[in-house]
């Protein structure tokens, strides 16, 4: 889907966070302002700027970032004693 009605695409900054206005969506990497139209959204600021781990084993599971994209997510490894681990891969791919 194109945002034909975009104007601005930024690199998010902490900076950024208290100016917020009508019109903004964050860009993440999962996001689903491609899905439809958007004709409200007149600037995107892009989170990847942040620099986030996409993806973080800690001892309550898996952390996912919000730019973490599907292709990262499909080609992680989760650690063997995951039984359910194996699945992401196929829920990326549904």
């Amino acid at each position: 889907m194109d945002l034909v009605h975009v104007e601005r695409l930024e690199p998010a900054r902490r900076s950024s966070l208290d100016r917020w206005r009508p019109g903004d969506a964050w860009l993440a990497g999962g996001t689903w302002l491609f899905s439809e139209p958007q004709p409200r959204v007149r600037r995107l600021l892009d989170l990847a700027a942040f620099g986030w781990a996409p993806l973080s084993v800690t001892a309550d599971g898996l952390e996912l970032a919000a730019t973490c994209t599907l292709a990262e997510l499909a080609g992680f490894a989760p650690p063997p004693h995951w039984p359910a681990g194996r699945l992401l891969r196929q829920a990326c791919e549904a």
